[in-house]
């Protein structure tokens, strides 16, 4: 027979005497290590529990200090991007206005340079014509000077050649005036 199938009420009771001296042995040591380490038992279970309080009350700080950061970090990235565009905005538009600046410098140098070209070629054609008068001017002196000398020498010749002198050079200076008046 095996034991499953005995039906002894005494082997039954052995059993759960069994069992229950067992419950009773793990009490009765319970309770004697409750005796001797009882208090320091306490003490230990209040520390941990303390210290698990701390841990958490910790733990929920640092999440929190976490948090903040995190939202200052993304303030300051907002910030620092916005300056950027205010920054790059300003700098764009500091650009631009040179750029117009420069532009209009450009062109009233142009202005300046086309008009003193203008002035230049203008003297160049009045030195030029200057020059053909003075050309003009040359040739008279020439004549006026050999009118001259003839004149010198027909009045050595005669006194009656003077007078013609005198009517030669009139005309010569009338001549003379004349080129003047075309400059």
């Amino acid at each position: 027979m095996s034991n499953s199938e005995n039906t002894n009420p005494e082997l039954s009771i052995g059993s759960g005497f069994a069992a229950d001296t067992e419950a009773e042995t793990a009490g009765d040591i319970d309770q004697v290590r409750n005796l001797l380490f009882g208090n320091y038992s306490r003490d230990y279970e209040r520390r941990f529990r303390t210290l698990e309080r701390e841990i958490g009350n910790n733990f929920a700080a640092f999440n929190q200090f976490a948090d903040q950061v995190r939202q200052e970090h993304a303030d300051m990235n907002g910030r620092s991007r916005d300056q950027h565009m205010q920054t790059q905005l300003r700098m764009e538009e500091m650009i631009r206005l040179v750029n117009e600046r420069l532009r209009d410098h450009q062109r009233e140098t142009q202005r300046r340079l086309d008009e003193l070209q203008g002035t230049l070629y203008n003297l160049i054609d009045r030195l030029e014509g200057d020059k053909i008068s003075n050309d003009q001017l040359s040739d008279l002196l020439i004549s006026l000077g050999m009118q001259v000398k003839r004149a010198a020498a027909a009045q050595a010749a005669s006194p009656s050649l003077t007078n013609r002198f005198t009517s030669d050079a009139s005309n010569t200076t009338i001549k003379v005036d004349h080129a003047h008046d075309g400059d």
